[in-house]
């Protein structure tokens, strides 16, 4: 009995920490990142990526956005005509 009330214990747990990191790292109304979301700066569509939520300085305006660990620049400052590089 024991055996399997704690296996199921980790399971559940396991199970929590998976959905409370989706509830995280998806802009739906109320998540964390919807607070913390700045939709001019931030480049949304990195956020499902493995490396797509990494709190980045933008070698422009110097302001911080959300996004790929590989980009330089906020969306705001690659909207404005400013050439975007990535680098690998």
């Amino acid at each position: 009995m024991g055996d399997w009330l704690k296996r199921h214990e980790e399971e559940f747990k396991k199970q929590m920490q998976e959905d409370a990191e989706k509830m995280m790292y998806t802009a739906q109304e109320g998540s964390l990142l919807d607070r913390i979301w700045n939709k001019e700066r931030d480049w949304a569509e990195d956020f499902a990526h493995e490396n797509g939520k990494y709190i980045n300085k933008c070698k422009h305006c110097k302001h911080e956005f959300l996004g790929s660990k590989y980009r330089r620049a906020c969306r705001q400052c690659s909207d404005n005509n400013m050439p975007l590089k990535l680098t690998f």
